[in-house]
């Protein structure tokens, strides 16, 4: 499958909304609200949602409104700035409240089953995590914000936030391939919704490669490998990659089967990444 928003449709196959690294916390309400009317009006069905929707644990709130006012299904994993100026275990449980008592919005990372999109697509996702490994490892020089306004990782030296950070990116890891060997054996063709680029090829900044400094916060390796591992072992089975994290637009097919797409962002401009059109099958 492939992205084209301005492709025409045709019937049988469905369109989703793809949006990432929304940051709606600096928006303020009327462009909060002029952006969910464009969601509303775009003819994907369903939204997904590949993290940084809100912070200061606003997330569930900003969902809550944004399902209000669209009155579409939305899908979701949460990025790393979800959880800034809130801890892992509030954020959490809000969202699963939310997702409890509304069963129009799904938190990925908690679905034990692919979420079937049509006769031929699945839909799966976990959030994923920078793992540390990357780039320069832990001899990285580089203090990103995370660990000034996540309180879980603040209190970590750097030992410990770099194999914390390596525990959640392997979780992903572990996650997306349980469920994408389930999702193969019966759909030809597996969306998979993450928040953190799986490779350094799909992590650029500003239009240019990640540095080296900066990789181990930006690329989730064990995701990766899982990825290959999974698209060499199903090869009549095609895997696409939805991330964002970077704000900068990424392609990257490592397998014929699997691409990595990864979105553009900027603060205080939401906008809609793509329609993806599981009609049309071209990588």
């Amino acid at each position: 499958m492939t992205i084209f928003p301005e492709a025409p449709h045709r019937s049988g196959r469905t369109r989703i909304t793809w949006a990432s690294d929304i940051h709606l916390e600096f928006c303020d309400d009327a462009t909060r609200a002029a952006y969910f009317k464009r969601l509303a009006e775009s003819p994907g069905k369903a939204i997904l949602l590949t993290g940084d929707i809100a912070s200061r644990n606003g997330t569930a709130r900003h969902l809550e409104e944004m399902q209000a006012t669209t009155r579409k299904d939305i899908y979701f994993v949460l990025g790393n700035h979800d959880y800034y100026n809130a801890n892992f275990r509030d954020v959490t449980s809000t969202c699963d409240a939310l997702c409890a008592r509304n069963p129009h919005i799904v938190r990925l990372d908690k679905n034990i089953d692919p979420v079937r999109v049509d006769e031929l697509a699945c839909l799966i996702g976990h959030e994923g995590w920078g793992c540390g490994t990357a780039g320069l490892g832990i001899k990285t020089p580089v203090r990103i914000n995370d660990v000034v306004y996540i309180p879980d990782l603040r209190r970590f030296d750097k030992p410990g936030l770099f194999a914390a950070m390596h525990r959640m990116a392997r979780q992903s890891a572990d996650h997306i391939r349980a469920l994408g060997t389930r999702a193969a054996a019966e759909f030809h063709r597996v969306l998979i919704a993450t928040h953190v680029p799986p490779f350094p090829e799909s992590c650029v900044y500003d239009g240019q490669p990640t540095a080296p400094e900066y990789l181990p916060y930006f690329c989730n390796v064990p995701l990766g490998l899982a990825l290959i591992e999974l698209a060499e072992a199903n090869p009549r089975t095609k895997f696409f990659v939805l991330s964002g994290h970077t704000h900068s637009t990424a392609r990257y097919s490592p397998r014929d089967n699997l691409a990595v797409i990864t979105a553009a962002a900027e603060y205080r401009y939401p906008t809609i990444a793509a329609l993806i059109d599981t009609d049309l099958c071209e990588f």
